[in-house]
């Protein structure tokens, strides 16, 4: 769960500081790292020198033993290892209705983005907007108090980072995304300075697991 929050967080913080027909996104991969890094989000050769060091080697044999498409597609983008892209592949031509499985496939679709030709990037581009929708429908809870609403947010949100470039869906679902995440801030307060929301929610947001569950 606290995963989730960290992809919600980031991913609330690029849909709030651009309007949708202004968002402009970087090349892939583009999410959780970037090609050159920037910030705090690593770059491609970053990680590559630190898959080298001792201290990342046992968890670096379990990526590359991995049956997870992420895992897999993030081998071929650190080290041009192709063996794991038809397990990529195969999961990427699948449709799924759950938001983590959703999230994977949008990372292997990022990170493996350069192994893709352009047939294949405009195919499974547009399995994850079907994915998405999917997901959409399964936790279509008539409630923003619910964290499962969140989840959908956060698997679509992914899709459509992803596929942004490939599938025009892409860009017809985001304001879909971005104001359900709106409504979500404005009633939980999640994130707002103490008493910013007097009267109106609970201090450090409504989160079913407690007082400042995000946190």
């Amino acid at each position: 769960m606290k995963v989730k929050v960290f992809i919600l967080f980031i991913f609330t913080l690029l849909i709030t500081s651009l309007p949708a027909a202004g968002l402009e996104l970087g090349p892939h991969p583009r999410l959780y790292l970037s090609p050159t890094g920037s910030g705090r989000v690593p770059g491609v050769e970053q990680l590559r020198q630190r898959i080298r060091e001792p201290a990342y080697a046992s968890a670096w044999e379990r990526v590359l033993r991995s049956e997870s498409a992420a895992d897999r597609a993030l081998a071929f983008l650190l080290t041009g290892d192709t063996t794991g892209l038809v397990l990529v592949r195969k999961s990427l031509a699948e449709t799924v209705n759950r938001y983590e499985p959703l999230v994977e496939r949008s990372l292997a679709f990022d990170w493996a983005y350069q192994a893709l030709s352009d047939r294949e990037r405009k195919f499974f581009s547009r399995k994850l907007m079907e994915s998405a929708r999917a997901t959409a429908k399964r936790y279509l809870i008539p409630t923003v108090y619910h964290n499962m609403c969140r989840g959908r947010n956060m698997g679509q949100g992914m899709a459509v980072l992803a596929a942004w470039d490939d599938d025009p869906e892409a860009k017809k679902l985001f304001p879909t995304v971005e104001n359900e995440l709106r409504e979500f801030l404005k009633i939980l307060g999640d994130g707002v300075p103490a008493g910013d929301m007097a009267g109106r929610a609970c201090y450090g947001g409504g989160w079913p697991e407690g007082y400042d569950y995000d946190k």
